[in-house]
């Protein structure tokens, strides 16, 4: 109950919303599961005894709150796996009759009820929280398969939510334009350099890297187009070696000619110096990396 108290005034268990926002703080969050988990323990332990029963109604409460924090924030840390089998049952009673399932996963961003699943809420740091936490989770689960793009989308988002401080309406607002960007910029980024989405995430870890390593925002156009005839010759000569059967599977392969194919690119490459040698290693190595995400599973 300590950690729904604010200015004094204690914020009832059945505000469901209100809860939520004190645990939109993953610090708090974390103690929180802490001691729920001992409360739940110990219930755990003395039910059915009567002595639980004035404890009942603040569990259940409690462990539907669990279950929302733990879908809003994407916080696989609540859930109520190490709960107890009794304390389970009760909790998944409670919510069956309020007509929530205790199994739902948590609303992916780009599913068809997403913004119906948020307009549920009336406050708008909870809407701000759900969107903020679902797009972590879509980066989270793509970033293998275009690092250099989604990690640029992290610091974006990051950038938001520290721009836009405790101003809930405005963030949920700056969210939704931002969640509406993701997929389309990507595409868009791909077919304005006649690159497919593969040779697309190829250029953009090629790309960052020079840009990194040159301490620069932006490229000449020269040399942007050097990188984009550079990351389609590896695409190609990655779909060569993919045919090879095991190819990405073998424990022994180090991938060998990717890496050589790699190097002799970007050695003869006009935007490489011969002080460049921990850039191209970097390349080769993460080139491996996207490889092995992209054809390893076929």
């Amino acid at each position: 109950m300590r950690y729904f108290t604010a200015v004094g005034t204690a914020v009832g268990l059945q505000d469901r919303e209100a809860c939520l926002e004190v645990l939109a703080d993953q610090e708090v969050r974390h103690q929180y599961w802490i001691d729920f988990r001992k409360f739940a323990r110990s219930m755990n332990i003395v039910m059915p005894d009567p002595a639980s029963k004035p404890y009942l109604t603040d569990l259940k409460r409690l462990g539907k709150i669990n279950i929302a924090a733990r879908n809003i924030f994407q916080d696989d840390q609540l859930s109520l796996d190490g709960a107890g089998e009794k304390v389970r049952k009760l909790i998944a009673e409670h919510l069956s009759a309020s007509g929530v399932d205790p199994k739902i996963a948590p609303t992916e961003l780009f599913a068809a009820d997403f913004r119906e699943h948020i307009q549920g809420f009336k406050s708008a740091q909870v809407k701000a929280a759900a969107i903020e936490h679902a797009i972590k989770a879509h980066i989270s689960v793509q970033l293998e398969e275009d690092p250099a793009y989604y990690k640029k989308l992290s610091e974006r988002l990051d950038l938001i939510i520290q721009q836009q401080g405790e101003h809930w309406d405005s963030l949920v607002e700056q969210l939704s334009l931002f969640m509406d960007s993701i997929e389309p910029e990507r595409e868009a980024g791909a077919k304005e350099l006649g690159l497919t989405e593969t040779e697309y995430a190829f250029r953009n870890i090629l790309h960052g890297a020079v840009c990194g390593e040159r301490k620069a925002e932006y490229l000449s156009a020269a040399v942007a187009e050097e990188i984009n005839d550079l990351s389609r010759e590896m695409v190609s000569i990655i779909d060569e070696q993919a045919g090879i059967v095991d190819y990405f599977r073998k424990k022994s392969n180090g991938c060998k000619e990717i890496r050589r194919e790699t190097k002799r690119r970007l050695v003869d490459a006009s935007f490489i110096g011969d002080d460049d040698e921990g850039l191209i290693k970097t390349v080769q190595d993460e080139f491996v990396d996207l490889a092995r995400t992209r054809y390893g599973k076929k």
